[in-house]
């Protein structure tokens, strides 16, 4: 009673008016007075540890049971805005502060608003922003679509590859269960890797908190009520608090989140949410590029290798056959038969239009890579390179193969291969004709008969002038 005679005018009437309060028993309004008191000590927080120690009355006190009853407590006092809290501590509030609290938890929030939030502290704060995922094998990176709750971080754009995040916030939550995740992941063309969050109400109680305070906040302090403003201050400057904690809650929830891809239920090795994600991201990437592997050797400078290969008189030279190791022989076994296929038509095929399809699912090529096999593929005389007339001297094809806007102008027509029975016939005819073996390869020997040839016309000549004279 001593104590009552220096509080302020406005607390008593609050703590007497918590004393009217139905809905309070004589406890609750105890542990009222003893926030208002504690409120400005510094060295006391009003955390539940520190309650239940300074609302022991006797020795023997049963500690669990009066924590219980001080928790019961704590969240009567907070539902009738007579306190508010701040992470692990409780604040006793003024009438002014309280009438400010109330018209927080009033604020309205639409889900919309929600569902950004979380995905900008999962994506953006937790993962750092990051949206590709680099393949060590070949220093290649495959953009990533970030998904929360089927929304889209990036609206509606092709990715490479897809990651999803599902939370309570989703109205379908309680379908995805196993298989839901399971069935979950299969979903889109190609799949995607499913974080599943643990349901946490404290953390989806305080994301709640922090938007509509944040709201309100924005929308009320113009500077014009100074007890308002400080008010608002405090509340923005708590806030920024309540975001850390926000942080560190969701991290929890992400390492301990469930995680699925096409149809699986990962066991992935990390737990740290950068591990665990950088894990799924490659398990998805190798098992939705199933033809990644067409490419056994890759170039550290493929723009290098490409210029060496075209401007070279023999390939041979170089050490590149296209069925050794070397040259990629089943990718390059691919990219002939989609070429032979399509040039056979009217249609131009593009350099362009075959980048597109290699560099997308199943094959997710580096376009670097795709030059080159297309470069070994017109240096052994298999392909031609056209820019709307005759086909491209090699050398001369460099430039605009390698520059993004031109190559939309290159085509690409398939050489038509002489049977292999007759360019051996061919080839041995050479022993008869001029005494020697003419080379195996068709270009070759091409040139060595053109050559012989030349010669004979010339020596024909000549003699049909000596025989004219004689």
């Amino acid at each position: 009673r001593a104590v009552e005679g220096f509080l302020d005018t406005a607390v008593k009437r609050t703590i007497d008016q918590a004393g009217e309060n139905n809905v309070l028993d004589t406890f609750d309004v105890q542990m009222l007075r003893t926030l208002f008191m504690i409120r400005y000590v510094d060295l006391v927080k009003g955390t539940l540890d520190n309650l239940v120690t300074l609302s022991i009355e006797q020795v023997d006190e049963d500690k669990l049971a009066l924590r219980r009853r001080i928790e019961e407590t704590l969240q009567r006092l907070e539902k009738e805005s007579l306190i508010t809290r701040n992470g692990d501590e409780f604040v006793f509030l003024t009438n002014e502060e309280r009438d400010i609290t109330r018209k927080i938890k009033a604020t309205e929030i639409a889900s919309s608003e929600e569902n950004k939030a979380l995905g900008d502290l999962i994506y953006k704060d937790l993962l750092k922003d990051k949206n590709k995922h680099r393949y060590t094998v070949n220093k290649t990176d495959y953009s990533i679509g970030r998904y929360l709750d089927g929304h889209s971080l990036e609206g509606r754009y092709e990715h490479d590859l897809r990651v999803e995040f599902i939370s309570p916030l989703d109205l379908d939550f309680a379908s995805y269960g196993e298989a839901g995740c399971i069935n979950k992941s299969s979903e889109a063309p190609a799949g995607m890797a499913l974080f599943k969050l643990p349901d946490n109400k404290d953390f989806f109680s305080e994301l709640r908190t922090w938007l509509k305070t944040n709201k309100f906040v924005r929308l009320n302090d113009d500077g014009s009520q100074p007890e308002l403003s400080r008010i608002l201050a405090d509340r923005g400057r708590e806030n920024q608090e309540r975001k850390k904690r926000l942080r560190l809650m969701l991290e929890e929830l992400v390492e301990r989140a469930e995680v699925y891809a096409l149809g699986q239920h990962l066991k992935l090795a990390g737990s740290h949410i950068q591990s665990k994600f950088e894990e799924a991201c490659q398990y998805l990437l190798e098992n939705t590029y199933n033809k990644l592997a067409y490419l056994r050797v890759l170039q550290q400078e493929p723009e290098r290798e490409l210029s060496a290969i075209l401007h070279s008189n023999d390939i041979a030279q170089l050490g590149l056959t296209l069925e050794g190791e070397e040259g990629n022989p089943q990718a390059i076994k691919d990219v002939e038969q989609f070429i032979t296929m399509r040039a056979s038509g009217n249609d131009r095929l593009l350099v362009s239009d075959i980048i597109d399809r290699y560099s997308k699912r199943p094959y997710g090529w580096p376009d670097g890579e795709i030059l080159l096999i297309l470069g070994r593929l017109a240096a052994a005389g298999r392909i031609t390179f056209h820019l709307g007339g005759p086909s491209l001297a090699l050398p001369d094809a460099f430039e605009p193969l390698t520059n993004s806007r031109r190559r939309r102008e290159v085509s690409v027509q398939k050489k038509r291969q002489t049977d292999d029975a007759l360019l051996k016939q061919a080839r041995n005819m050479s022993k008869d004709l001029v005494s020697a073996l003419g080379p195996d390869s068709e270009p070759e020997l091409f040139d060595f008969y053109r050559l012989h040839l030349i010669d004979w016309l010339a020596n024909l000549t000549s003699y049909k002038s000596k025989s004219a004279v004689g």
